[in-house]
């Protein structure tokens, strides 16, 4: 039966259709200040923003950072990597621990409002990756860079 769309109209829905949805990824990632490297979303959220001083629960103001990636996570496919750093203040065992209990209750909050656990593995990373040195060049401690340190990754791996 000809409804009179044919091939080409079903093609334009199909491409109108994939670039409002490529758009509303890119919107969420520039909103969440990510960037895309290779196949890879990249989004880093501050520790502080997510959780008080030296916890890992989540704190109630995080919700809005928190609603954003569960809606780009619900706006693509694949994997989605959550890692927790932190920064080199205390043992290694410690932030390794503190590392895996932020990323994990990142995870669950995400599950609580709708993103399918299977699409979510977690990590910890303790205070192995820092994006920036915890000291100044002259050895003293750099506040600054040690709250970039402390962050939760989600990476999204698009398959």
């Amino acid at each position: 039966r000809d409804t009179g769309v044919g091939e080409q109209g079903r093609l334009q829905a199909t491409s109108s259709g994939l670039s409002s949805q490529v758009t509303k990824v890119q919107g969420l990632v520039a909103a969440m200040g990510g960037e895309v490297r290779g196949q890879d979303i990249h989004v880093a959220m501050p520790a502080d923003t997510l959780f008080d001083f030296d916890k890992a629960e989540i704190r109630a103001e995080a919700a809005t950072e928190l609603d954003k990636l569960a809606a780009l996570i619900q706006a693509t496919q694949g994997t989605v990597r959550l890692l927790g750093h932190t920064d080199a203040k205390g043992s290694t065992d410690y932030n390794q621990r503190l590392s895996e209990r932020r990323a994990s209750a990142v995870s669950n909050w995400l599950v609580a409002h709708g993103v399918p656990a299977a699409r979510l593995q977690v990590e910890g990373r303790g205070a192995s990756e820092p994006v920036q040195p915890d000291q100044k060049p002259d050895g003293s401690d750099d506040p600054q860079a040690r709250a970039q340190n402390r962050r939760v990754e989600a990476v999204i791996t698009q398959n």
